[in-house]
């Protein structure tokens, strides 16, 4: 007994495993819709507008919003009611964890581009971005399957620390950090959380993916899913 407490004692501690349900990010998510835009459930929705900001505010989802792109359904956020150079009136809604609601004010001149492609039988993909006439690009937020498929050019990233490992099943698959490149600089943000790197905040809004070779089990079984979002409050 005490030569086990003695061996016990000289050992360091060994971090156990963590638990995939205890990863949970938060939500991470933008709608958009328009008045010359229609949705008819499935297929790829495209927006790419310019124009000016009519009003910001802090509020519900609009009725305008057709689809959501992240990693939840846009219930509350910011929301910015645009009138583009077409003529017609666009919304874009963005719930991002702590979003400064200044980021865009009314009069300021804006270019948004949207697009989101629902998975039927495989993840959606999408992405929404909004940049000043300058063409400095001030949020973004995507999601994808696998981090090679998301639809934006604002992300530089790879494939972290391996957080957690579960087979619940169906499967294995694991929850992963990201490590995010910006200006030749890479930053490591753990699952669910955002760090700043040069000005500009990256946002860990999901990352999970099954075990390479893992066949389903189950049927239409899969885990493939990348969340993020950026904003950059200097622009």
């Amino acid at each position: 007994m005490y030569f086990l407490l003695a061996l016990l004692a000289g050992c360091e501690a060994v971090p156990l495993p963590e638990a995939c349900a205890d990863l949970a990010p938060p939500p991470l998510v933008a709608c958009f819709g328009g008045d010359s835009l229609a949705w008819p459930g499935y297929g790829t929705l495209d927006v790419a507008v310019q124009g000016a900001v009519v009003a910001v505010a802090a509020g519900a989802r609009p009725e305008a919003c057709l689809v959501d792109v992240g990693n939840d359904t846009f219930v509350s956020g910011v929301v910015l009611d645009i009138e583009g150079d077409d003529g017609a009136r666009y919304t874009v809604g963005l719930t991002v964890p702590d979003l400064d609601g200044t980021l865009f004010a009314a009069g300021d001149r804006i270019a948004v581009s949207g697009r989101y492609t629902f998975g039927e039988f495989g993840p959606d993909t999408g992405a929404v971005q909004l940049a000043r006439d300058t063409g400095a690009v001030v949020f973004a937020l995507a999601e994808a399957g696998r981090i090679e498929d998301l639809p934006s050019a604002a992300f530089a990233l790879a494939e972290g620390a391996k957080r957690c490992t579960e087979d619940d099943g169906c499967g294995v698959y694991s929850k992963y950090d990201l490590d995010f490149t910006h200006d030749g600089e890479t930053l490591a943000i753990p699952y669910g959380t955002s760090a700043a790197l040069g000005g500009v905040r990256f946002v860990h809004g999901g990352y999970e993916r099954q075990a390479d070779n893992q066949g389903a089990v189950c049927p239409d079984w899969y885990v493939a899913q990348v969340n993020v979002a950026m904003v950059d409050e200097g622009a």
